[in-house]
């Protein structure tokens, strides 16, 4: 049987004729940007086991597939990002995912397969891109994997962040 994808307002079901898998999916509500052309997003935080069968393992092979099937099944439209644990960027059509932490948590940016804990400086001032200031000082690679990243490449996350979220940026290193 081929596999079947539908979703609600609540949930993305995946059925196979042996399996059912069902994730919570959020409707954006913003507008859609070059950077992020979405109309929802599928939380895939916990990816490990079947809804139906309960409890039943994925293995870990059939899941990078599972995550195809949706990722291409969304392609023609409503367009959807999947999203895993803490919000990372599994599959989709946006670009980066960001999220913004009250200082001195580190904000969270996502691509696809990597990720990347940015400082959050202390806050000079009152004023919005002086209280929520990246600090890119001391990074060098991303967090996950630990591979270098490029100076160019900082400075597209920090220009992308900063652009849509209107915050302060310090310690890029020079180009």
């Amino acid at each position: 049987m081929a596999a079947t994808i539908s979703v609600d307002r609540h949930s993305l079901h995946y059925r196979d004729g042996s399996h059912v898998l069902t994730l919570p999916v959020e409707w954006s509500y913003v507008a859609r940007t070059d950077d992020s052309p979405i109309d929802l997003e599928i939380l895939a935080r916990d990816l490990s086991t079947w809804t139906e069968p309960a409890g039943e393992p994925i293995d870990p092979a059939r899941r990078e597939r599972l995550l195809d099937e949706i990722a291409a099944y969304y392609a023609k439209g409503p367009t959807a990002d999947i999203l895993g644990q803490d919000g990372a960027l599994l599959r989709g059509p946006s670009r980066f995912k960001f999220y913004l932490q009250i200082p001195p948590t580190p904000s969270r940016y996502y691509e696809v397969g990597r990720f990347l804990a940015i400082p959050m400086a202390s806050p000079q001032g009152k004023q919005w891109h002086e209280k929520y200031v990246l600090d890119f000082t001391a990074v060098r690679e991303w967090t996950e994997p630990r591979i270098p990243v490029e100076a160019r490449h900082l400075h597209v996350i920090a220009e992308r962040i900063v652009r849509r979220e209107r915050i302060g940026v310090k310690g890029l290193p020079p180009l």
